[in-house]
Formats: C-alpha cells, structure tokens, sequence
C-alpha cells in the first residue's frame, strides 16, 4: 500500500478560519462518539495555532470535550514512543561543541586551527539534517560520497574541490558518528531519529491522525508518516490559497498588464479593503505606529490582536512602549539570551579581565543590578558614582586596579580627609574585584591552553565571590542564565579539548547567543511573534512590522558546506525552500484578519530602506487595478498629533504653553544641612541653580579627558606647597630652614624635587603634563620671594585644614582651607588661586563670597586673601580685612540664615536670569531661561 492511497488529504481554503473549520470537520466526522475525543491526535506546528484549535473545538461542540490530544508532533513523540535504549547519555548543545572541536583537533589536517570554531556550529547543523535525511550512503566510503555529491551537483567531473569537501564531511560525519557511539551519548537529533526509527505501538491502529505542516517535515520525518499510515488513520491538513484575487497578484504566469485588466475600473477590493500599510520615516515612527494601532483595536474591544515581525529590536521597543501603558504582552518569539542585562554583565567582566579593568567595562559592571543586593543598590549605586567622579575622572585614571586604589589613596591624603570611610569602601570594593578576578586573570595573563573545565570552572568562581550568580536567582533571564552556565561546567564530561581564553570567549558567547529567552506572561490580548509561530491561526487584528525587504523574504544564508542548488538536491535545508515557505506564510497571513496593518522602515540616515517586494506588489496592484491607494492616512495623521512639531500640523504650536520662569521649593528631606563655600555661592547667584544642583543634586558628570586639567593642576600645586611646608605621607621631609635670600636656590632645589615627584605620581605621563610642570616651575621662584616678605610679619599655622562652623541645629559652614597663617592671637587665611579670581567690587559687595565664607569658619580672624599663583607672578588678587571684613561676615551670615529659613518655609527658588550667573550655568537645561525669556 503506498503512501498516496494510505494519507488521506484535506485542503482547507486560506479565507476560511482554519482551525474552526479543521474542528467542524473533525466534529462532523465523530459526531457519534461525542464528547469522547481519545482516538483524535491534531500535530500543529507552533502553540498559538494549538490554543485556537483547543477553542474552535469547543465552541463548535458547544460541550465539554474529553479526551484527545493536540499538539506538537515532537510533543506527541516524546509522550508515546519511548525506545529502550534511552539509556545513552543526553548530550546537550555546549558539550555538542566541545565533542565536535575534540573531534576537528584531531582531524587538523582537514582545517586550520584558527578556523575550528567558525565551522563548529555549520557542521553541527548539517550533521542534524543528514541525521534526519533518508540518504543510504551516508555510512560508505569517500568514493560514493563522491558519486552522490556528483549527481547533487550536476557534473560528472572529477573536481579537485569537490572531493576534497566529500572527503572532509565523509571523514568528519563517521568521526563524529563513532565518537557518540563509543562514549555511549546521544543528542538531541540522535534521540528524534531513535524515535521516528521506533516501531509504532500497536494500540494506536484505532487513532485518526491529523497533521498539519507535513511540507515542513524533513525526509525521515515524512517516511514516519508513511510508516504511521499502516497501523492508524492519517490525514494530511493543508491550507490552501484559492483567492483568485492573491493568486492575480503574485501571479508569475502573465505579466502585470494581463493581470489587472481583469478588475481595472471593479469595485469589489475583496479582501484588499482589509490592508492599509504605513511607510514609516524612522524606527521609532514605526514603533510608534504599530502601538497606536494596537491601542485603537483594543478600544474597540478587541482580544485577538497580532504583531508579526522577524525584527527584534522593533519587538523590544515595542513591548516596552505598551508596557510603559500597562498593556499586557505576550512575547511568543523571544530574543537571544545574549541581548539581556544578565548575559551583559557577564561580557563586562570578561571585559574588565582582558582591559585590565578600563573604566568604560568596569563602570558598567559596578552599575548592574545583578552586582549588588537590592536592598543595598542605592547606596551601592552613591559609591560608584564617588569613584566615576573623583578617581576615574578627577584623577584621570582610565585603568589598573593598582592604580585606582593609589588615586583614592593620595586623594584621600591629599584633601587631608578627617572622614575617610567613602574612601575607605571604595578599597574594599577594588580589593573585591581584585580578589575574585586573581585567578582568572592569572590564567588569561599567562596565555596559556587549558580544558574548558578549569576555565569555566575559573569563570563561575569569580562571579560567585562577586555575588553576580547568586543574583541571578533574583530575576528570570537571570536565572536562564544560570542554567546556561551549569550546562557549560558540566559539558567537559563529554569532551575536555585544551582551549585558549578567546575558545573560552566564543564558547561562551556562542551558547549565550544561541539560547532563547522567552520572558513568562500570561495570556493577553496582543501578542508578539514570528511569521512561522502565527501560520494557521486567524486574529482580530494583525499587524506585519518591519516589512522591509531585508526580512520578508531575507537573503540566504552562507553555508561552508554545499551551496544553495546542492542543498537543495540533497534535500536538506536551502534557501529555495525556505523562500518559497515564507512566501507561503506571508499570503496565508493577508488573510487572517479582517484588520491588517503592514509596516516598515523608509528610511535610515538619510538613506531609502527597500520595502518588501511582497508588499510593494500589494500597493501596485491595488493602485493600477482599483485606483485605490492602501497607505493608512488616518494613522499617520494620528501620528502627527501625537508629534505635532512638524509640516503637515505646523498649525499647532500656537496651541502650545508657553514655558514660564521656574519657582520651585524643595521639600524638608531634600534641603542640604551642609553649606561650602561653592554651595553657599550658588545659593547666591541662583537659587534655582541651588535648587536643581544641591537639592536634586543634578550636577552634571564630567568628561574623561586624556589631559591634566587645569583644576587637577591647580590640586597639585596646593600639594607642592603643602609637602614644602609640612610633612605629608608618603611624601620627603619639607624645607625646615626659614626662607632667606641665601638659601634661596636649595629651596627652590626643594621644590622642584616636589613639583616633580607629584607630578609623576599622581599624573598621566604626556607633553600637556610636562608643560603644567614647566608653567609651575617658572612661578615657583616667585612664590619663594613672596614668602620671604611674608614670614617678616606671619608664621605658617596650619596648612589644608578642615574647619565648620554650626550655625544652627540643621545648618553648618564647612570648608578646608589652604592655609592659616598666624601673629600672636590674629589668623590670616589665604586662598591658593592658580585661575582666575574675583573682582574686588564684587568680593566687597558679598556677590563673590568665598573668601567671607572662609572667614565665618573660625574667630579672630583678621583677614583673607586670595594668592594668585601663575604665569611667573605670586601676588595678593582680592582680600577683606579690618571691620569691612568683621561687617561682611556678619551681613552675610544673616543673609544665609534668612534664606535657609525662607527655604524652610517653602519660599519659591526662582532662577534669576542674571547673564553673568547664566552664562556659565550647567542648569540651563532644565532652566530654559532662552524660552522663557522669549514668552516673557
């Protein structure tokens, strides 16, 4: 009996609802056994179209149904044909690779080293295709592997290529064969075919089979069928396109002219009324297009609503626009585990291993969630941002743990820092780092091979003493990734081949890449999927995104082995077929709704993205046949509401409000308790900016700079002088003798010897750096000079001193103070100035209050003086004295007092839209004193 007399063959028409009409035939069928459903066995290929056959039964039974079973045909193998020697070891898809790479190591002869990962996964890819293939000849020698390979390729001549590519997959597929064999292991594809190979039990003579998808079964696949058809009732389900009008469309049999005669001047579209498509100017546009939809059909009530797209980076977008909504998602498709946070702060360490942990990797890394608990993120989070700010960047340190902890070591010398425990915290997280990456950075420094099981076994070590991999626990992709990983440290078992640490990398990164993440949800009204996941099912509203050429139909991918017409030959996976099928979906998806919108891209820098073919045909055939345009205009005209600064509604910005002068008031817990002199002065120049940068605390992030800035110049010189002056760690012993003309030269010796050991220590090596030095060194001499003069009348008294001062209660004046100088009971404190400085006018009338600050840190303080330290000149740049400095002090501390109590009581921070405050304002983006200024 043949397999044409045994499969019985249903078509069902592509614009009927395939699964309620395949349940009605079904049901008509067993109507007398009703509600019994045992002896019915539906294969569908994908879970959606499997939940719609579930329902359309139902409801054309109108009762509860017992029994029977729907779903996949693996599904259906893996519950009902259990061979007995199941007992071969599973071999999952990362010991598959370690296996098939011991393999290719020793068969070096057929490839390069260098090339053994790149052909690793092609060749297991093909191996699965012959293991599912029908060909006889796959167990003989090279010479018949030849022969057939001759035959695929259409040639009876002896090739050089040609056999040298049989005799290598002839040679590596037996390889391959023996070695599962002898390590009594099976994978995936080896148990499929142990299945299909089995003998069919008996008690399902009695079963009626319906399979739906048959064309997408592989040769051994389909020859099971034939073998299923003896003992049981089969029956082949296809969905078959018999719309004259599609058929018209995509006809290849006349040419266009020919085809739209028949319905030139018609007015029945069919089911072209359905389509609209929109042509977006960018991804975002599109993102955007598609949510509106989505948001329109489930106003109407709707419950069945599809996206269709190959395009994840459009899906992922696309979920998080809806979900922003609280519109629910169910994402059948997926997207690569390697795309997740969890997988990328894996790559950073990897990263921060091979960079000698560089800023840029390392940053990352500290601000993932998964590297600390989050109970404690936040203040986690406040460390890490101490660390980007005053050692990355202030010091200007780009990598090296060694050098990161000297930075927080001298900074904290440096500022002479009585609270030391920020500094303190950051030790202990470097010291972590350093800790859990010894090892493994021991082995990647050596460059040496080891087996994978001591580099992955190295690997989750290290992420283990980070507390990365126990986090993991805490989140889903997490913990898909946590099993990705124990299958890699149990994956040696197989096969221990000796790998380098770019094996480890593409090991790794190749399994994270390969494995799905499908985030649970529950069912929804809108779901996410691709065209093969919605074939067979039919929608309220179905909308195809990123229609553009490069997915729908795609281009065929590169395989090392056989090209696209021998694949073809040898039946085995090509792009012929795969082209064809997708074509297939595609038409079959035109008419599964009664509201489909089709999307793509048009644009892309500038440049024109090529839209579908298959869509492009639509438009024209529509056009020239039925002088009807299908691109949706209500949606884009929703769209430029909802984006109204453009040409089409120019109209609208007159509707817009205008931006007015901010006047916001912080709450309590937000108003600071500590007053510098740098807050105060913002306070005073203005209060929004105090607002936006102390209370919000917005202060802007610096950049990294290559180059010694100018204020780290500025630091430094404040350390020369305070190492000539006193004994700083670390640091030689400071010139003791008082400073004359005699022992000017070895004071000047002196300094340089400082200026020069700070300068290398704690500064990048450059021609920049070189010429700060040189520009300090020509002011140096003159420093001296000055501070003969100056040790006539005062004695150094303390030097980089911390001093505050309590005000009240909840408010205090802190500072550090470069230096204090001292006659009998009266101080002077100076102000080192290697910048510019403030105007006078302005420090006496408390507009620059810096210097009045510093004063209202201590008593008895006679005077303050800014020292203007460069370009060969030390000299007095701005001062108070006498009782303008005792009557200022007193003004401005009121002032202060008065309005942190306004503060207190809610008053409004306005911003004063002074130009000088406003020309050099980091706020000016949230101010937007341009805009209101114009409505004003």
């Amino acid at each position: 009996m043949t397999s044409a007399q045994t499969i019985q063959k249903i078509s069902i028409p592509s614009n009927d609802h395939f699964t309620r009409t395949l349940a009605e035939i079904i049901l008509l069928e067993y109507k007398d056994e009703l509600p019994d459903l045992n002896q019915i066995c539906i294969f569908l290929p994908n879970a959606q179209a499997v939940q719609q056959m579930r329902i359309s039964l139902t409801n054309v039974a109108q009762q509860t149904l017992l029994g029977g079973f729907i779903g996949s045909h693996a599904q259906w193998l893996n519950e009902n044909i259990n061979p007995t020697d199941f007992s071969r070891k599973h071999l999952n898809e990362s010991a598959r690779q370690l296996l098939l790479i011991e393999a290719l190591k020793q068969h070096s002869d057929l490839f390069s080293i260098e090339n053994h990962w790149q052909i690793c996964d092609s060749l297991l890819e093909l191996f699965d295709e012959l293991n599912l293939s029908q060909h006889q000849w796959l167990s003989d020698s090279t010479p018949v592997w030849i022969e057939n390979l001759q035959k695929a390729y259409q040639t009876e001549q002896n090739l050089i290529h040609l056999n040298q590519e049989a005799k290598i997959i002839q040679t590596l597929w037996q390889a391959w064969q023996q070695q599962l064999k002898a390590l009594n292991l099976q994978d995936d594809t080896g148990a499929l075919k142990q299945q299909l190979l089995f003998a069919i039990p008996d008690h399902m003579h009695n079963k009626h089979f319906y399979i739906i998808g048959m064309e997408q079964f592989t040769a051994l696949e389909l020859a099971w069928c034939d073998k299923l058809s003896q003992v049981a009732k089969v029956t082949h389900v296809t969905q078959k396109n018999e719309t004259q009008l599609l058929q018209d469309i995509y006809s290849q049999e006349k040419d266009f002219y020919q085809r739209i005669q028949a319905y030139k001047n018609t007015n029945g579209t069919c089911f072209l009324d359905n389509i609209k498509l929109y042509d977006a100017q960018s991804a975002e546009q599109e993102t955007q297009a598609v949510d509106l939809k989505i948001r329109m059909s489930l106003l109407k009530g709707n419950s069945n609503i599809a996206v269709v797209t190959e395009n994840r980076k459009l899906a992922r977008r696309l979920r998080a626009l809806l979900e922003r909504a609280d519109v629910n998602i169910q994402d059948t498709a997926g997207w690569a585990l390697a795309t997740t946070s969890s997988a990328t702060v894996l790559e950073r360490w990897l990263e921060c291993i091979e960079q000698d942990f560089a800023y840029q990797p390392l940053l990352d890394l500290l601000k993932s969630p998964f590297f600390c608990d989050a109970n404690d993120f936040d203040n986690h989070l406040n460390l890490v941002y101490r660390f980007e700010q005053d050692i990355v960047l202030h010091e200007n340190i780009a990598n090296d743990l060694k050098r990161f902890k000297n930075g927080i070591k001298n900074r904290a010398e440096r500022l002479n820092l009585k609270n030391r425990s920020t500094s303190e915290q950051l030790l202990l997280l470097l010291n972590k780092l350093e800790t859990a990456s010894s090892e493994l950075t021991a082995l990647f420094k050596s460059d040496q091979l080891c087996t994978p099981e001591v580099w992955i076994s190295h690997f989750i070590k290290s992420i283990k003493e980070l507390g990365i991999y126990q986090q993991f626990s805490s989140d889903i992709a997490g913990q898909r990734v946590q099993e990705e990983l124990d299958k890699l440290s149990y994956a040696h078992h197989a096969a221990n081949p000796i790998m380098s640490w770019l094996d480890l990398r593409t090991w790794i990164g190749s399994t994270l890449e390969r494995e799905q993440f499908k985030p649970q949800s529950q069912l929804s009204a809108v779901k996410i999927m691709n065209m093969q996941q919605a074939q067979y099912c039919q929608f309220d509203t179905l909308i195809i995104a990123g229609a553009n050429m490069k997915s729908f139909p795609g281009s065929a991918s590169q395989h090392p082995f056989f090209n696209q017409s021998v694949r073809q030959a040898l039946q085995l996976k090509n792009w012929h077929q795969k082209k064809e099928n997708n074509f297939y979906q595609f038409q079959q998806l035109l008419l599964a709704a009664n509201d489909v919108l089709i999307t793509w891209q048009a644009e892309k820098n500038g440049e024109w993205m090529q839209v579908s073919p298959w869509v492009s045909s639509l438009q024209d055939f529509s056009k020239h046949s039925f002088n009807l345009s299908l691109r949706d205009n209500h949606l884009d005209i929703l769209l430029n509401k909802l984006n109204p600064v453009t040409d089409r509604s120019r109209e609208l910005i007159n509707n817009i409000t205008t931006v007015s002068q901010a006047h916001p008031s912080i709450k309590p817990g937000l108003i600071p308790a500590e007053y510098s002199a740098s807050r105060h002065q913002r306070l005073i120049d203005c209060p929004y900016k105090f607002f936006a940068a102390d209370a919000l605390k917005l202060k802007p992030l610096e950049q990294i700079s290559l180059e010694l800035l100018k204020s780290e110049y500025g630091e430094k010189v404040h350390s020369i002088l305070h190492a000539f002056h006193q004994q700083c760690d670390n640091m030689p012993a400071p010139f003791n003798e008082p400073l004359t003309y005699n022992n000017k030269a070895n004071a000047l010796t002196h300094i340089e010897d400082l200026s020069r050991q700070i300068f290398n220590t704690q500064a990048e090596d450059s021609i920049q750096h070189r010429g700060w030095f040189e520009r300090w060194m020509l002011t140096a001499e003159s420093y001296i000079d000055w501070q003969i003069q100056r040790q006539i009348d005062w004695n150094i008294y303390k030097l980089e001193e911390p001093e505050e001062n309590t005000l009240s209660p909840e408010t205090k004046l802190v500072g550090r103070l470069d230096r204090i100088d001292k006659q009998g009971n009266e101080l002077s404190i100076i102000d080192y100035k290697t910048g510019g400085t403030a105007k006078q006018s302005d420090i006496d009338l408390a507009e620059n209050i810096q210097l009045t600050s510093y004063a209202a840190l201590m008593d008895d303080v006679c005077n303050v003086i800014y020292l203007k330290l460069d370009k060969g000149e030390t000299k007095q740049a701005g001062a108070l004295e006498g009782d303008a400095l005792s009557d200022l002090k007193v003004d401005v501390l009121k002032r202060l007092e008065t309005v942190i109590s306004e503060i207190r009581e809610s008053q409004p921070l306005p911003s004063w839209g002074d130009s000088q405050a406003c020309g050099y304002c980091d706020m000016s983006g949230l101010c937007r004193k341009q805009m209101w200024e114009v409505a004003d």
